[in-house]
């Protein structure tokens, strides 16, 4: 077999060298600023736009820039920048779509009820109009602010390493996998320990009776070391991969805007202000009639 010429091997050799270097000054940069972003408080605040930055070291002046972290969907930490950055998350379209769903099946509600309903169940399908109105003017308010949630990537190398460890880490979840290193290295041990195992007998200095009881202590000592490695590549053992706990500061979710939506809405309704201004915007989707039936109803003091 031939041999790699020396220019060669000393130019891979160097290329190794220069990406295990690469690699550790961005590990060490990330891990310096994923420390300095958890000394950041915990920020739920929605986020509608969403941004990753893909960098061989960390972009310092969006770390700047940040003024909370929480984490993302996926487990990963996320900054919290005051701008309009990235795309929009298309989660808060969802968002807008069904609030404005919700104010247009109140006000088809509404409608029914002014036509051949009581005015006390006209009243109830104001009072539903009225919430979901303010829900939707609330959204751009409280759920659609100037910050975006940023997520930092390391470019490659480090990139590859982490997507190598990441595709292990997968491979050693799967079951079949797992029970085929099991064989492997159960079949390599005993061979191992049992060549082993000869080879101290016969080197042990007693004769008879003593040397078999050695022999026998030695076959226990080295065939009992193998259950703690064992443990360990079992498939079904109880060193498997344990799910591991959701970090506390979650993001937040749709569902929990638009519970608080829902909740600040309460707070608007209830006066003769709210009233109008839920009056004002029915004005552009009632007829003439059935306006003049729901101030009947209402009697509000709009002057």
């Amino acid at each position: 077999m031939k041999q790699v010429p020396k220019p060669v091997s000393a130019v891979l050799l160097m290329a190794l060298a220069s990406l295990a270097l690469a690699s550790t000054i961005q590990w060490t940069a990330f891990e310096n600023a994923r420390e300095r972003a958890l000394l950041l408080p915990c920020n739920l605040s929605p986020a509608p736009y969403r941004l990753e930055v893909e960098s061989f070291l960390p972009p310092g002046e969006l770390l700047d820039e940040a003024i909370g972290h929480r984490y993302g969907f996926s487990g990963e930490l996320e900054m919290v920048v005051p701008e309009k950055l990235g795309k929009p998350n298309p989660e808060y379209e969802d968002l807008y779509w069904h609030l404005s769903r919700e104010l247009n099946d109140s006000v088809t509600y509404l409608r029914n009820f002014l036509a051949n309903g009581s005015d006390e169940e006209v009243e109830m399908a104001f009072q539903v109009v009225e919430r979901s109105y303010f829900m939707f003017w609330l959204q751009e308010r409280l759920c659609r602010k100037n910050l975006t949630a940023v997520t930092f990537k390391p470019a490659p190398p480090l990139k590859w390493v982490l997507s190598l460890r990441s595709a292990l880490e997968n491979l050693s979840k799967n079951e079949n996998f797992r029970a085929m290193l099991f064989g492997t290295v159960l079949a390599f041990l005993i061979v191992g320990i049992f060549w082993l195992w000869l080879f101290l007998v016969a080197r042990v200095p007693f004769k008879g009776p003593l040397k078999m009881a050695t022999s026998f202590l030695l076959m226990v000592i080295l065939f009992g070391s193998v259950i703690p490695v064992l443990k360990l590549t079992h498939p079904n053992g109880e060193n498997d991969h344990p799910t591991p706990a959701r970090p506390g500061c979650d993001v937040v979710h749709l569902e929990d805007c638009h519970s608080m939506l829902f909740h600040a809405a309460l707070d608007y309704m209830g006066d003769e202000k709210a009233t109008c201004e839920t009056l004002a915007y029915l004005e552009k989707r009632l007829r003439k009639d059935e306006m003049e039936r729901l101030a009947e109803v209402l009697e509000p003091d709009c002057t």
